[in-house]
């Protein structure tokens, strides 16, 4: 009921009247907007809106209470081939079973985010171990290698992916994001399908990157 109205009869008695409205479609209406502003419109993952807001609160969480989160970036090599070869549908229906994949990697815990284009983001709160990481980092890229089946032909792909850890290698959000992409290019730099430790760069660099 939307809305109701106090009423005195004329014996003295208090009654309500009131105006009942079906609002079913207007609550639908709300989620859609918010699932378009949240959600990547293709893959259905959470899109760069809601992975920064979620990685904002992990680092909060982190700070009051300790611990420590690991975060990817991914991005996928020879993700143009498959467009200039086979077309822009085969590469969306790539980028589809690639969020697919990604997904079957990680805890439910986790956060898989894609940022646009052929770019991807993983969010692992509550890291212990570095060798759980690597694990999960090898898993991927395996995964990643596989071929894909796609309606227009076969694609074979892989993934360069950078690593960085808060408050390891950042105390802010912007460092973070700063390590992960840096490590990722690195990756690249030095052939794909593989992985790249922020720490590692910079015990081989022996500066700050």
């Amino acid at each position: 009921m939307d809305l109701s109205v106090a009423h005195w009869s004329a014996d003295g008695v208090l009654y309500y009247s009131g105006i009942a409205r079906d609002i079913t479609e207007r609550k639908r209406a709300e989620d859609r907007i918010h699932h378009q502003a949240n959600y990547d419109a293709l893959t259905d993952l959470p899109n760069r809106n809601l992975f920064m807001d979620r990685l904002g609160q992990a680092l909060l969480h982190v700070t009051r209470v300790g611990g420590r989160i690991a975060l990817m970036f991914i991005d996928l090599d020879r993700f143009k081939w498959v467009n200039d070869h086979l077309g822009h549908a085969a590469g969306d229906e790539l980028l589809v079973e690639v969020s697919v994949r990604l997904t079957g990697c990680v805890r439910r815990s986790d956060t898989i985010a894609r940022l646009g284009g052929d770019e991807f983001t993983v969010l692992l709160p509550g890291v212990r171990d570095d060798l759980d990481v690597s694990g999960v980092a090898q898993k991927i890229l395996e995964r990643l290698a596989e071929p894909f089946y796609l309606t227009a032909g076969v694609a074979s792909i892989f993934g360069s992916i950078g690593i960085a850890f808060f408050p390891d290698d950042a105390g802010t959000l912007d460092q973070i994001l700063h390590a992960a992409d840096v490590s990722m290019y690195e990756a690249k730099r030095t052939g794909g399908q593989r992985y790249c430790f922020y720490n590692e760069l910079q015990s081989n660099a022996g500066t700050q990157l």
